[in-house]
């Protein structure tokens, strides 16, 4: 089963140390709206993990979809993490992919999935996080109105 109704839902990251400010022209998460206007922008190297983290509009239970920077300025969703099966959740894994179970919580892994750019809008129930690859968890609702398209792609810390 493919998430991609999901992944209009969400986004959050990994965790990870603090970091020396970054350089304008490394390679960053950046955040944007329709108009091209920069909300928020992180390091993000590839190799680098980054989470979308929301509440399920229908199980009303946390679902995190993990992605990793790779080369090129793209980035790959690497597994999706929820507690309870629910309307759009996969119920079994598709080929290539496997489910566990781990810390009372479902994983699904082995996606082919890569982005150049991944859309989604700011949910009202949703309250959509982004967890940085330093750890650090942004919530979309600051940044934007509920209901806002908020675009989610790679770009370097000047880009503006």
């Amino acid at each position: 089963m493919r998430l991609a109704p999901l992944l209009l839902c969400v986004l959050i990251g990994a965790g990870g140390a603090a970091e020396p400010p970054a350089a304008p022209d490394e390679p960053a998460l950046v955040l944007s709206d329709a108009d091209g206007t920069r909300l928020f922008a992180a390091r993000a190297r590839p190799g680098d993990r980054f989470s979308i983290v929301f509440t399920h509009s229908y199980a009303l239970s946390g679902v995190e979809e993990v992605f990793e920077a790779i080369p090129g300025g793209r980035f790959r969703l690497t597994e999706t993490r929820y507690a309870d099966f629910g309307a759009g959740l996969p119920h079994e894994a598709a080929a290539g992919q496997t489910m566990r179970f781990q810390n009372g919580r479902i994983v699904l892994d082995g996606y082919d999935r890569e982005f150049g750019e991944l859309w989604l809008r700011v949910g009202r129930v949703a309250d959509h996080r982004l967890v940085t690859p330093s750890g650090e968890t942004i919530h979309l609702n600051a940044l934007a109105e509920p209901g806002t398209a908020v675009r989610v792609a790679m770009g370097e810390m000047s880009d503006g």
